[in-house]
């Protein structure tokens, strides 16, 4: 609650925002495309993987644009979240990871979907290209 930007602009953004996005410039500065290293079909295997293990539902998975959709659903009202994941080709063997997620209602999310953004994160990290857990790297 109180890293960057500070307490009023996070409290603020979870009362008053719905979504996070890694494609816009987000007040979060945890908020940003992930990069991982390994090819675009190893990292996609990667998310499927870690999609799979969050327990987010499949929606829709597109091999040939490399994109995921997927809902979960808050753990107190039960209200249907969608993401939506692009792995893209980056330079010299690594891919870029883009995530949006979004509630459906309401206006504010009280920090569901950077929540959501963090554990996916921190377990994508944790996962290597052959979906065998490795130690957390940073």
């Amino acid at each position: 609650l109180f890293a960057p930007p500070g307490p009023i602009v996070r409290l603020s953004r979870y009362l008053s925002e719905n979504r996070i996005d890694t494609r816009s410039k987000d007040p979060f500065p945890e908020v940003s495309p992930i990069v991982l290293e390994g090819n675009r079909e190893e990292s996609f295997d990667r998310v499927k993987k870690v999609a799979s293990d969050l327990g987010w539902e499949e929606v829709e998975i597109d091999p040939e644009k490399f994109t995921l959709h997927a809902i979960d659903k808050t753990s107190l009202w039960r209200f249907v979240d969608d993401i939506h994941i692009e792995v893209i080709e980056a330079e010299d063997g690594y891919s870029t990871i883009q995530v949006r997620s979004e509630s459906r209602v309401g206006q504010g999310d009280l920090g569901a979907n950077l929540g959501r953004y963090l554990r996916f994160e921190k377990t994508l990290e944790s996962v290597e290209s052959n979906g065998e857990k490795s130690p957390l790297r940073g």
